[in-house]
């Protein structure tokens, strides 16, 4: 299959182009395209929400929002509240929500809707009566209690709605709004519900007060009772066990064991020191006993030897030992000694009797500690026992007391404890609706219009299968376009309704350049040579198929050539009635052998060296005609007398006639129409033709919108500088004003 190479594309100043950019980013241009493409579908959005805007602001009914705001204090000390004796622990923000449920509560907003008896007036309650279906207005007069469950329950809700309270952030406020269509009845409304939740505060506290208290009276007569009881117990028992005392560290047992042992303490001192006394005694040495004693007696016999025997020594020394004196000092040193040796006895005997009486005093008091402590033993667990009684007697007796302080301040705080409410701004009458807010909704339809418009064409453009611009048409089928043929202003414009080309007609139009690139695209498609027998088809009927064949054909003719157009539509071709060609013979009867085909061959008015050949009669079996033997015949006398034949052939997907015929063609031109052509059907027919090894050398988008992207640019330029003589003399405007 031949195709036409991009370099030859690019001479011939047809190469494949793109507007898409380089990346695969958001493309403004493309968007822009497809809203002009689209502009009906998102003219329609835009107005139709632009006017659901309007109307709602018609239709709406204005409505009023009373504001009022009360500031919710930390709570005063409570001796009765739980927060005295646990940690709630809830923060600020907890208590204002919590606040914010209490005037959001049903049960508030019956107070309110009773107190203000909203049942009754048409502002909140509506116009319907309750005796209706859905109805909530009661009767004028009618009773409190005549209100059923389901208009309560719809009153309720509708009080609900119209009710917002929030908490400001990072501050103990509250904000309170209603919104109703009657300005003064919301400002009552939301005076109403703030007075309602500072009564309700102040009674929950005074009833929750006083409901604390009359349940102390009770407690407080049966802990007394128990005081009492508990007292008696521990007299019982006290008096049961002998415990003297008021707690088993201060008790008769004790002291008497701490007095015996302060006594057996000094009693060891006591036998210590005399049995220390007896010992040096023990040891004779007289020195000794004497630093022991107190008395004179041994002192004096102590000197009284140490004086004889020093009157001795000298005695003997100077006399010797017979001489009369020294035997006198003898006898009386001996007496001394004797003395001596007596009172040294008598000290030791007298150190060992106060030893032995000392230290049996120790052993009796020793003893009687040891018997004491089994006592105390023996009446530890009746102190332990009397000792939780005791403290079971105290617990209770400062419960009893504690208790009864706060019962005393109940009343008084109950009656003086002031509310933690306060209301900072009471609701005013608004003087202005808060609904509808026009410029808002016109803003917000103006917003939705736009978003709408450009969603809608996006998604119409997106779901679109049909053909838009050459890009798609490349993207589908890998084949070059050969041109773009420009969508033109007028009715029949390069139609053939007119019996004139517009080629012919306007041959400097932007529509007849797109044939000339046409032309020059097909000259340059083959190494060997142009084609001599080109085919036009398409995929479905209404592409303009016999419009690009007749002004192709036209404009080859207008480079000098010997053309034929030929109608191959035999079951509906209409070429020749269209260009005003007398078609009583036409390429049925050539096939048929009814005529020769130069018989039936006319030349075109207007148009020089172009010969037309209509379908001629409608045969009953076209497509058998078409594929004879007589058809290739007739190809080949053609191709001999004329530089080119065009075959107007219908379309390829509803009959097979072109495809049949594609393969004795030298270029098949295949053409699709921008908004009409169907991708699926355009592959389709491709892959046909490949299939039959039909020479497709490109397509044509026919009938293609220019003014979207930057083709409505180019082919303004086209048309200004090369167009017709109209913009021939914009052209000359321009340049005159340029040279003044």
């Amino acid at each position: 299959m031949k195709a036409l190479g991009t370099e030859k594309l690019m001479a011939t100043g047809n190469a494949p182009f793109s507007n898409q950019p380089d990346d695969d980013g958001f493309d403004l241009l493309e968007v822009w395209s497809i809203l002009r493409r689209r502009q009906r579908i998102a003219l329609v959005c835009f107005v139709t929400c632009l006017a659901l805007a309007g109307i709602y602001c018609v239709l709406k009914q204005a409505r009023y929002e009373a504001i009022a705001r009360i500031s919710v204090g930390q709570d005063g000390s409570d001796p009765l509240s739980i927060e005295s004796v646990l940690p709630t622990g809830m923060d600020l923000d907890s208590k204002l929500q919590t606040q914010v449920k209490v005037l959001t509560s049903d049960s508030m907003a019956w107070t309110v809707i009773s107190d203000l008896r909203l049942d009754q007036k048409t502002a909140f309650a509506g116009t319907k009566p309750v005796s209706k279906r859905n109805g909530l207005l009661s009767a004028a007069g009618a009773p409190l209690s005549s209100i059923g469950d389901f208009q309560r329950a719809g009153l309720v809700e509708a009080f609900s709605k119209a009710l917002k309270v929030s908490a400001i952030p990072h501050t103990s406020v509250i904000e309170i709004r209603f919104r109703s269509p009657d300005a003064q009845l919301a400002a009552q409304v939301v005076n109403r519900i703030t007075s309602a939740y500072v009564e309700r505060n102040f009674r929950t506290r005074y009833d929750a007060t006083m409901q604390a208290s009359s349940w102390l009276s009770k407690q407080l007569d049966e802990l007394k009772a128990n005081v009492e009881q508990s007292q008696e117990k521990v007299a019982q028992y006290q008096k049961q066990k002998g415990i003297i005392g008021t707690d088993e560290n201060n008790n008769l047992t004790l002291s008497k064991l701490d007095d015996i042992s302060k006594r057996l303490t000094d009693a060891e001192a006591d036998r210590i020191t005399k049995e220390a006394r007896y010992r040096l005694a023990l040891t004779g040495n007289p020195d000794l006993m004497g630093s022991l004693v107190e008395d004179v007696v041994l002192p004096t016999l102590r000197s009284q030897e140490a004086d004889l025997r020093s009157q001795l020594a000298t005695a003997q020394t100077k006399y010797g030992d017979a001489y009369p004196k020294v035997v006198q000092l003898k006898n009386q040193l001996a007496q001394v000694d004797s003395a001596l040796k007596k009172e040294m006895a008598d000290i030791t005997t007298r150190f060992k009797n106060e030893y032995e009486e000392s230290a049996r005093s120790a052993a009796e008091l020793r003893a009687a500690f040891e018997a004491q402590k089994q006592v105390a033993y023996k009446e530890t667990e009746s102190f332990s026992k009397f000792a939780i009684m005791q403290r079971e007697v105290e617990t209770s007796r400062d419960l009893y007391d504690g208790l009864l302080s706060k019962l005393k301040e109940a009343g008084v705080t109950a009656s003086l404890k002031s509310t933690s409410i306060d209301v900072i701004d009471s609701a005013a009458v608004p003087v202005k609706p808060i609904e509808p807010n026009i410029p808002l909704v016109l803003l917000l339809g103006f917003a939705a219009g736009i978003v709408t418009g450009v969603g809608g064409a996006l998604l119409l453009d997106k779901t679109d299968q049909t053909i838009a611009n050459p890009e798609d048409v490349e993207a589908l089928t890998a084949l070059p376009t050969l041109a773009i043929v420009p969508l033109l202003s007028g009715k029949s414009e390069g139609s053939l309704e007119t019996g004139q080309l517009s080629v012919v007609a306007q041959p400097r139009s932007s529509f007849a350049e797109a044939f000339h690139t046409i032309r020059t695209s097909l000259l340059l498609s083959s190494a060997g040579g142009p084609p001599r027998v080109i085919m036009v088809t398409s995929s479905v009927p209404g592409e303009g198929k016999s419009t690009i064949s007749a002004n192709l054909a036209a404009i080859m003719a207008m480079n000098g050539s010997r053309v034929l157009l030929v109608d191959g539509d035999l079951r509906r071709g209409q070429v020749a009635e269209s260009l005003k060609v007398e078609a009583s013979l036409g390429l049925s009867g050539c096939l048929s052998h009814i005529c020769e085909w130069r018989e039936a061959i006319k030349p075109l008015p207007g148009a020089p060296g172009l010969q037309v050949l209509g379908s001629g009669q409608r045969p009953p079996n076209p497509a058998e005609l078409l594929s004879s033997a007589r058809m290739t015949v007739l190809l080949e006398e053609w191709k001999a007398e004329f530089d080119h034949v065009i075959l107007d052939m219908p379309p390829g997907l509803p009959v097979t006639d072109p495809v049949m015929l594609s393969p004795m063609a030298d270029a098949v031109i295949v053409v699709a129409r921008s908004g009409h052509t169907h991708k699926h059907a355009l592959k389709r027919l491709i892959g046909i033709l490949a299939r039959a090894h039909a020479r497709v050398t490109g397509t044509v988008l026919n009938a293609f919108d220019p003014n979207m992207q930057y083709y409505g640019h180019y082919y303004g330029e086209f048309d200004g500088y090369y167009g017709d003589d109209k913009g021939a003399s914009t052209k000359k405007k321009k340049a005159a004003k340029l040279g003044a």
